[in-house]
């Protein structure tokens, strides 16, 4: 398929200028009016964007060509049963799920944090059923994925959750040498009752052949269908752009006395990622102490982006957020002389004093400094 240049290219206004989240294209960019086509990326048609003149992905942030795209994965029925039953009381909606893979070796690279994940059914029904939005991608142990997301990974218990894997892979995924579950992480999952079911076939532009995904083009063809079933919603904010502290209390509250704290596992997988499964402190390898921190306290969905969390040794999580400890905005760790005048203890922390913390490789996914000096002025306990 010939790709044409992309706008920035053509002096036409920007992605950037043009999207306002997923239905803010719609209203104001015509059908025929984009620069972009889609090349098939191997049999499952994960579709990636192509620009002549800067290779395979053009310079305009992922975050933002994300929403173009969405993504059809076929849909295992008793995964689907189970987390469309948990969602029934909630309306039809999960904050989090985890759509494993048995094997899971290749990482999704076809769409981006953000973009839209739909759920195909296989046969007898051949129609869309749900979808959420894509917010990450990693390879975990079985154990892991549990407690990361326990009965959100689509079965009542761990036993079930791991002969499903057992299943499907024909060999124990507890085994010592065993391949790590792929965890394809959704946020903000929509469950539909049967009768708003879309029927997604060869009309559709789904092949027989297609063993996992196919990719669509959500401003074009079948792919407008898809975007419908989005109505006014958008991507979560903690899965795009910079972290802003939060002024709104956003949590969902339960009961009238205990807030929901919303995608907990999805933050942790996050971290752990970005942090390469060590705490940014103590180099701690070893996951179960392992603990996501807010730096600002959670306050809705915005409070868990990447730049708003830490990875902490659980002890040092508890420090952090009862404000015996601190990291300052040029990332020094910081231990209040409150701990020695009340315990008349702490010399682990004391010899950590200034310590550099270990930030992620990615500088998008470093601490935000306003966050820091945020918790550094109304947390922490000053000496």
């Amino acid at each position: 398929m010939r790709r044409r240049p992309c706008p920035g290219h053509r002096g036409e206004p920007t992605y950037g200028e043009k999207v306002r989240g997923v239905i803010g294209v719609v209203k104001g960019v015509d059908g025929d009016g984009q620069g972009f086509s889609a090349r098939s990326t191997g049999p499952n048609c994960g579709a990636r964007v192509g620009c002549p003149r800067d290779g395979a992905f053009p310079r305009h942030p992922p975050a933002i060509l994300a929403p173009m795209r969405g993504l059809v994965s076929l849909t295992d029925q008793a995964w689907f049963e189970h987390l469309s039953a948990l969602a029934r009381p909630h309306g039809g909606r999960l904050d989090e799920v985890n759509f494993w893979r048995p094997r899971g070796q290749k990482a999704l690279r076809s769409i981006g944090p953000g973009a839209p994940f739909f759920l195909r059914l296989k046969q007898p029904h051949h129609a869309i059923a749900g979808w959420g939005f894509f917010a990450h991608w990693q390879r975990v142990p079985l154990r892991t994925a549990w407690e990361l997301f326990g009965t959100k990974n689509g079965a009542p218990g761990f036993e079930g959750f791991r002969e499903s894997i057992r299943r499907l892979r024909d060999s124990d995924p507890a085994a010592p040498a065993a391949l790590p579950v792929g965890c394809i992480v959704l946020r903000d999952v929509t469950f539909l009752p049967r009768a708003q079911w879309l029927p997604w076939r060869s009309e559709q532009g789904w092949h027989a052949n297609n063993q996992n995904d196919c990719g669509y083009d959500l401003l074009h063809g079948p792919g407008r269908l898809l975007l419908q079933l989005l109505s006014d919603r958008s991507a979560p904010p903690d899965l795009s752009g910079g972290f802003e502290l939060q002024g709104v209390d956003a949590r969902r509250w339960r009961e009238r006395v205990l807030a929901a704290r919303e995608a907990q596992g999805t933050f942790r997988l996050r971290l752990l990622d970005a942090y390469g499964g060590r705490c940014a402190l103590t180099g701690e390898r070893v996951v179960p102490v392992l603990e996501a921190a807010h730096i600002q306290p959670y306050l809705g969905p915005a409070s868990n982006h990447v730049q708003n969390g830490l990875l902490l040794k659980a002890d040092v999580h508890k420090l952090f957020d009862a404000g015996y400890v601190t990291v300052t905005p040029d990332y020094r760790f910081r231990v209040s002389e409150r701990v020695r005048a009340e315990y008349e203890n702490g010399r682990a922390y004391y010899d950590m004093q200034g310590r550099e913390i270990r930030r992620p490789g990615a500088a998008d996914a470093w601490p935000s400094r306003e966050a820091l000096a945020w918790h550094g002025a109304q947390v922490y306990l000053a000496d």
